[in-house]
Parts: structure tokens; C-alpha cells; sequence
């Protein structure tokens, strides 16, 4: 009577009234089961079902009602748990293949699914959310426990790609240890974050970032000259200490207008230097670069130097903004330091290590050099007892000259973009050594390990 009555009164008020059905049917299978008997498929349940535990040996439902109003989905419930969980209005088959299984629908996206995804480890979260959005739509990222080779050599089994930045350096070691590997990411334009040579031998394939945000770190140069010129860091630091407010004779510094800068290194930062010193300092430029055709200086309007000693005795100020390689590591030591002219200042906006800093540190100290700005360090992060730490007219910041929102997003997109191109197959367009492609290693997108598909990338 009960449920006559309540059958009776829903059509009569012409509304829909659901009934859900929850089967449970035991099912003989080799699936391995976790500690509270869920298989490896998805549990889905619908509302009021609870968890039913282990399997039983006889199936067993019970019955929920629910009223189907504006708030209430008219389309079948389908849960799994050896068995399927389905909810249907009561004028409808409901029982049609209910104790049939279904299968486990794949994750909608652009991307693979995540059984088929290839996995790519990152030693640091990515720069930018928008660089990960679009890694995690195509490929599955994991961020190391901690960024270290021997954590990324465990952690990063199976992985096809590893993403790195200093200060962190990945040899040969964990590229052996990995055989799954194919691709290697710099974040930025430099890549000395990685083995380049020991991946060359390999035939791991090298990704950078050059050019894509050189703005942040020309305008970190740009506003560290006249910083400099001006001794503003000594004045600030004098008036904060109590100092006297007269004489200001000490603190008498020098314009940038008329002045020389000195670019050793002529790539894209380098060449926003120059653009931004021209028009908004009113300085001449001059630059040093082993492989700029001679037709790019005069573009610029900037004089070349046919070596580094002819630009140290010319500038006045000297920035560095050459990539970290064999080649450039030191190159600025005692001897060429001391060819500088005198009470010259010296910006290093490009790696540590290419500037001797205990040598600047000496020339500033003895008065040969008027003060230097340094963003880079070797190692990173310096010891607190760095020699340039206690100068006065001496600007010191932890890399961070291109570091800003803008920048970020622009570089972890490019990233993303260059090492998905990579996994599909492509040549991506930014290569630290252009003749490593292909690359020596496939990519298995078979979640078995199994070789049945491999796609070389």
C-alpha cells in the first residue's frame, strides 16, 4: 500500500519519480584488490550508496528514492565495483545488462590519456602556471622531492624528459640511469644546468629558451648603471647607518650620457641593452662577440671590437652577457679585470663563474675598479661570507634580473610548447646543438612498459 500509494500520487501530480537501483554482483576475476577490496578501477558511487566493502558471494541491492525536480539528472547514475551501480526512472529497463561490467572510460582531454601519458620530471615547479596548464593537458609532470641527481635518478624512472635550472647540474650518470630518456629541457636561454657534452655523446637532444624574454634583464641593466654612476647604493646605505647629511662631496658620482658601454656578447640581451642605453641613456655602445656578423653591429649603430682587451680599455662600463661554456668560464679573471679602465663598473647579468669575483672583489677594494652590480654567482647560492658582500658601491641580487611575471609566463609557455613539440616527433626550433635530432631514444606510450609502440620522437 505504502508504495502504491506513493507510485500513485507522482503520476497523478505528473511528476517523475526515480527509483535507484544499487547491484553489487561478486565477479570472478584475477584484478588485484587493495587492502579494502576495491579493485583498480575508478569507484564512483551515487548519492546515499556508501561504500559496500569486500565482495560477497551472492549479490544483494537495496532501493533509493529520490525525487526528479530541476536539481536531479534524468540519465542513468553508473558507478563501478565489481558490478555496476545504476540508477534509471522506473519507466525504463533497468535491470537490461546490469550485471554486466563496464569499462573504465579514458580521461577526456587533447592530450593521451593519463594511462598512455609520457611522464616528464621537472626539478623545480615550472617558472609559471600557464607553462604547467599546458604541460598536464598532454603529459604527466612530477616534481622532484627535492632537486638533486640522486633524487631525480629514483624518482624519475620512466620519465622520457627531465626539466631543469641552475643551480641544480644533471650529468652523465643520471642520464645512464634513466633509459627512458630522450629529451632534455633548459627553463631558459641557458643550459648549463645539464651535461651538454655528456648528452651530446648520448644523443639526448638539448631544448633552450633563448630570446624569449630578454626585456626584464636589459631593463636590470639599464637601471643598474646609473645605480652605479651615481654611488646610489653607498648614499643609501650611509643616511640609513646615521651618517651626516653634509658634505655630500662623497657621494659625487658621474652621468651615463657620453659615456661608453661595453657589451661582451652580442645575442638578444645584449642587443636590448644596447637599443635601451642608446635612446635612454644617450651612451655609446661597443660590443665583443667571436661570432657576430659584422652587418649586425651596424644595424644597431654599434661599434665591434676585434677583442676583449680593445673593449675593457674602452668602456666605461662593462656588462656580460654571454652563455656559460668552456670557452667563456673565467674569462674574466685578474689579468683581464685589470685591464679595465680605471673606475670602470662591471654588471654581470649572465652566469657566475665568468668573472673571477675574488679578483673584482680585490680591484674594487684597492680602488682600480668604481663598483660592480652582480645577479649571478658560482656557486648559487653564495656563502654569506662572499667576498663582494661587504663593498660598499656594490649591487648584489639572487639572479633574479629576469624575473618577472611576464617574463615567467612567456618562458614556461615556450618551454611547454618546444618540449611537447619534441615528444610529438617534431623538431622543435631551439636546439642547444643543432645536430642532435633525432634523438637516439624512443618514447613508449604503452603504460605496461611493453615495446608494442614505441613512437620515436
Amino acid at each position: 500500500w505504502f508504495f502504491g500509494g506513493w507510485f500513485f500520487g507522482g503520476w497523478f501530480f505528473r511528476r517523475r519519480w526515480l527509483v535507484g537501483v544499487v547491484v553489487t554482483a561478486a565477479r570472478s576475476c584475477d584484478e588485484p584488490e587493495s587492502d579494502d577490496g576495491c579493485d583498480e578501477r575508478t569507484c564512483a558511487w551515487s548519492a546515499g550508496s556508501g561504500h559496500v566493502g569486500p565482495p560477497r558471494s551472492e549479490p544483494r541491492a537495496r532501493l533509493v528514492f529520490m525525487i526528479n525536480n530541476s536539481n536531479i539528472s534524468t540519465e542513468p547514475v553508473i558507478g563501478r565495483r565489481r558490478g555496476v551501480t545504476i540508477m534509471r526512472s522506473i519507466d525504463r529497463d533497468w535491470a537490461e545488462n546490469y550485471s554486466q561490467p563496464l569499462e573504465r572510460e579514458p580521461r577526456r582531454g587533447r592530450g593521451l590519456t593519463e594511462t598512455t601519458q609520457p611522464v616528464v620530471m621537472q626539478a623545480y615547479p615550472m617558472l609559471h602556471a600557464a607553462g604547467e596548464h599546458l604541460l598536464r593537458e598532454h603529459v604527466r609532470l612530477i616534481t622532484a622531492s627535492e632537486p638533486s641527481e640522486a633524487c631525480i635518478r629514483h624518482e624519475g624512472r620512466g620519465a622520457v624528459a627531465i626539466i631543469a635550472r641552475r643551480p641544480i647540474r644533471i650529468g652523465g650518470e643520471v642520464m645512464d640511469a634513466l633509459p627512458s630518456l630522450s629529451v632534455l629541457s633548459a627553463t631558459g636561454s641557458g643550459a648549463d644546468c645539464f651535461d651538454v657534452a655528456a648528452a651530446t655523446t648520448r644523443r639526448i637532444p638539448v631544448l633552450h629558451n633563448p630570446g624569449v624574454a630578454p626585456g626584464p634583464v636589459a631593463e636590470y641593466v639599464i637601471a643598474a648603471i646609473p645605480m652605479l654612476l651615481k654611488r646610489i647604493v653607498p648614499a643609501d646605505q650611509f643616511l640609513r647607518a646615521g651618517g651626516d647629511w653634509e658634505p655630500k662631496d662623497r657621494f659625487r658620482g658621474d652621468e651615463a650620457a657620453g659615456r661608453t658601454l661595453g657589451l661582451v656578447g652580442f645575442g638578444h640581451i645584449a642587443r636590448d641593452v644596447a637599443r635601451r642605453a642608446q635612446a635612454g641613456l644617450d651612451m655609446e655602445v661597443v660590443a665583443y662577440s667571436r661570432t657576430t656578423p659584422a652587418v649586425e653591429y651596424e644595424e644597431l649603430g654599434v661599434e665591434p671590437c676585434r677583442s676583449l682587451d680593445e673593449l675593457l680599455a674602452r668602456a666605461d662600463v662593462v656588462s656580460i652577457n654571454v652563455p656559460y661554456s668552456v670557452d667563456t668560464k673565467g674569462m674574466l679573471d685578474a689579468a683581464a679585470i685589470a685591464k679595465m679602465r680605471p673606475g670602470a663598473i662591471l654588471i654581470n647579468t649572465a652566469r657566475g663563474g665568468i668573472v673571477d669575483d675574488v679578483a673584482l672583489a680585490a680591484a674594487i677594494r684597492a680602488g682600480r675598479i668604481g663598483g660592480a652590480a652582480v645577479d649571478v654567482f658560482d656557486p648559487e647560492p653564495p656563502g654569506p661570507n662572499h667576498p663582494l658582500f661587504g663593498l660598499s658601491n656594490v649591487l648584489v641580487t639572487p639572479h633574479i634580473a629576469g624575473m618577472t611575471d611576464e617574463a615567467m609566463r612567456r618562458l614556461s609557455v615556450s618551454l611547454a610548447r618546444n618540449l611537447l613539440m619534441a615528444l610529438a616527433g617534431d623538431r622543435p626550433p631551439h636546439l642547444v646543438d643543432p645536430s642532435v635530432w633525432p634523438p637516439l631514444n624512443t618514447i613508449n606510450h604503452d603504460p605496461d612498459g611493453s615495446s608494442r609502440r614505441s613512437v620515436p620522437v
